[in-house]
């Protein structure tokens, strides 16, 4: 349902970034009088896409629609981006979801999926395949994802995958007891292997990069500033990345069919991904967890998703945190588009007006028990759309919400898991998800 916010006549102080000088202006809720936006009235997968219709007319043209988060610990923006993409999915031309999942797991996945040795539910668990833990221990996650489990791959396709070049799971980066690496990285040597093809310090590869990808795994060993290991390892990988480039240009990929899945562990291609992820990945390990280098990467893998994989046709939806989609330079879409500058690309920010966050740990059996309560500061655009009465909505920057002051000034806004940021919402966002009240993520179990 379309609403505009009226005239209100209590009043807010909100702290506004000066031009040049830093100087201070004030704002109240006369302010966002005239703001339009769509209520959004259910968060339940069952419910007919009557007040998601607003979202899905709006975004249903673009080739990426980035759906993003404040953090990965709440429940309601689960479910409603879950109805998000069943919605385009239903009622535009959307075919593939790429989740901030490790970009090996998500074909692992898919895999495990396509040839019926798991539903897809299980495989983005594992035990071949591990997505982050807040995305495949909850239950707002896994509508979307049991709705793909669903459908007919070869009429109604709807591909998931993920894009992030950060290789974080088990079966990536966890050397068991007895194994030289990690199962990733033995089947990178297989391939290596069965293809003939020799490199240099290969060893290095498979035994540092479990180090600097998962140093959980690793606690006596530190990455991280380690100026001499980092050259090692990266000295290694782009040897290995020359020799597997020169291996791609020789193969040909066959055509993506569900119903006869491709092995992608038998193409250089891939590994070819896996290698300039892992620098990417390496890179941000080195400097202070520099996401940018890491989302240059991840975009890149989002292309070959696109172009080279799948040859999907459609729409793609990221869903990520916040801060790798937003439209400043070097996140993921926007890494994308420079790439492709034909791409057309919405990015749909969600913030939250605070409530209760599940713990960020891969013990799901404690969310519920350790669940804690947040709160945004008087001075935040959150607080402000909250004490306005804005119920869970979808704000879109049309003409009239771009112009607002508070979409258009620099205004304080908590839209990451650090503090709050001035900044100006439309020029990081294209619209926004309102959550009023966030609740914390629900284990599906």
């Amino acid at each position: 349902m379309k609403c505009k916010l009226m005239l209100l006549s209590s009043a807010i102080v909100l702290a506004a970034c000066g031009g040049g000088g830093g100087g201070n202006a004030t704002s109240t809720l006369t302010e966002i009088a005239g703001l339009e936006y769509s209520e959004i009235t259910s968060t339940q997968m069952s419910s007919d896409n009557t007040d998601i219709k607003p979202i899905i007319d709006r975004v249903k043209d673009y080739d990426l629609v980035s759906l993003g988060e404040p953090s990965h610990n709440g429940s309601v923006v689960h479910f409603i981006k879950s109805r998000i993409l069943q919605g385009l999915h239903q009622e535009g031309k959307l075919d593939l979801v790429v989740f901030e999942a490790g970009f090996y797991d998500g074909l692992v996945a898919w895999e495990q999926y396509l040839t019926g040795k798991q539903p897809l539910i299980e495989a983005i668990t594992g035990p071949h395949a591990n997505f982050m833990y807040m995305q495949r221990h909850s239950k707002g996650v896994s509508q979307i994802v049991n709705y793909i489990n669903d459908l007919d791959q070869v009429n109604s396709p709807l591909i998931l995958a993920g894009f992030d070049s950060r290789i974080n799971s088990d079966p990536a980066c966890l050397v068991k007891e007895g194994d030289v690496t990690s199962i990733m990285l033995q089947e990178l040597d297989q391939y290596l292997t069965d293809s003939s093809l020799s490199v240099d310090n290969l060893m290095d590869v498979y035994t540092i990069a479990p180090v600097m990808m998962c140093s959980w795994h690793n606690p006596d060993v530190t990455y991280n500033h380690n100026q001499a290991l980092h050259q090692q390892l990266m000295s290694a990988l782009v040897a290995l990345e020359k020799v597997l480039e020169q291996q791609a240009k020789l193969e040909v990929i066959p055509e993506y069919d569900p119903t006869t899945p491709r092995n992608f562990r038998q193409y250089a291609s891939f590994w070819l991904q896996v290698v300039k992820g892992m620098q990417g990945h390496a890179q941000m390990q080195v400097n202070d967890l520099d996401y940018a280098k890491a989302d240059v990467r991840s975009a890149d893998n989002l292309r070959w998703l696109r172009d080279v994989w799948f040859k999907t046709r459609g729409q793609t939806a990221i869903w990520s945190h916040n801060i790798h989609i937003t439209k400043v330079e070097h996140t993921v879409p926007q890494a994308l588009v420079k790439q492709q500058p034909e791409l057309t690309s919405y990015v749909m920010g969600v913030i939250d007006n605070g409530g209760m966050y599940a713990p960020y740990v891969p013990q799901y059996e404690t969310w519920a028990e350790d669940a804690f309560a947040i709160s945004r500061d008087k001075d935040t655009v959150n607080y402000l759309l909250g004490s306005a009465g804005i119920p869970n909505a979808f704000i879109d920057f049309n003409e009239t919400n771009s112009s607002n002051l508070i979409f258009s000034g620099k205004f304080k806004l908590a839209f990451h898991g650090g503090a709050a940021q001035y900044v100006t919402p439309a020029e990081i966002m294209d619209g926004m998800l309102f959550i009023p009240v966030e609740e914390a993520t629900v284990s599906r179990y």
